[in-house]
């Protein structure tokens, strides 16, 4: 068979090559950057061009990328790195809506009743003010453009919008039960501990150790003199030392004394 032949043959296969379909996700790779585009290779010789707006940073020749295809047909295709992004970040709020995992979200603005969150650089969402942290915020602005891990905890469809509601408290959660258990399993009757005091009762003082669990300091364990107001001795907020004299593991209880 001659060269020409094979080559005439050869190039005939590839235009038989069934083109992407409308709606998919497709791997390219990236064979030159122009100052407006990037220029993609789909296979079987056929090209496709992206604007570079498209993109937060700009690929280098010889990348692969993923593209949604708009539009396809034979010798011509229309593909969409954004919309790649946006229904790969879509799958991700389903998984994590379904089964708890964790997406990655930016805090982009503080509006009424919590924060406009941007999920995977593509979906809004909805924060509440109270699934930020475990205890009261006074001061949202300070989460703007900080980058958190985030589960889904709504997901509804309100005609051609998405509504998404996410959570930062399950994970805080998490992490805090995690750092309770290793509390109690690193302590025992005798143990000192690091604590801030949190709230002054009349004949009590309840405080926080290690910043995750309370503990309870009675009127009688504050002094070996007698106490007729806990204030005379402490105020909220303040960092002290005290000892366990009293733990149950079970019931996840600690009474301390200071005296």
């Amino acid at each position: 068979m001659a060269a020409e032949e094979f080559k005439e043959m050869f190039e005939e296969s590839l235009q038989q090559i069934e083109p992407p379909e409308t709606g998919q996700i497709i791997t390219t790779s990236v064979i030159e950057l122009t100052n407006d585009e990037v220029v993609l290779d789909i296979g079987a010789k056929t090209e496709a061009r992206v604007k570079r707006n498209e993109f937060q940073t700009i690929p280098n020749v010889g990348d692969e990328i993923e593209v949604f295809v708009e539009r396809s047909g034979l010798n011509y295709i229309k593909v969409s790195y954004k919309k790649a992004e946006e229904q790969k970040a879509l799958i991700k709020v389903r998984q994590s809506f379904d089964d708890k995992t964790e997406v990655e979200g930016r805090i982009l603005e503080v509006i009424k009743g919590g924060f406009k969150v941007m999920i995977e650089n593509s979906v809004q969402a909805f924060l509440p003010l109270s699934q930020i942290e475990l205890r009261r915020v006074d001061n949202p602005e300070k989460y703007i453009n900080r980058i958190f891990r985030l589960i889904v905890i709504r997901l509804e469809k309100k005609g051609r919008n998405l509504n998404v509601v996410v959570s930062r408290r399950p994970i805080l959660e998490e992490l805090r039960n995690k750092k309770v258990e290793d509390l109690y399993a690193s302590i025992d009757v005798g143990s000192e501990v690091k604590c801030e005091v949190v709230k002054i009762n009349p004949k009590s003082v309840i405080v926080e150790i290690d910043g995750i669990e309370k503990g309870l300091i009675r009127g009688s364990d504050l002094s070996w003199d007698r106490v007729k107001n806990p204030r005379t001795l402490l105020k909220e907020g303040q960092k002290i030392t005290a000892k366990v004299i009293e733990i149950d593991k079970e019931k996840k209880r600690i009474l301390l004394s200071i005296k």
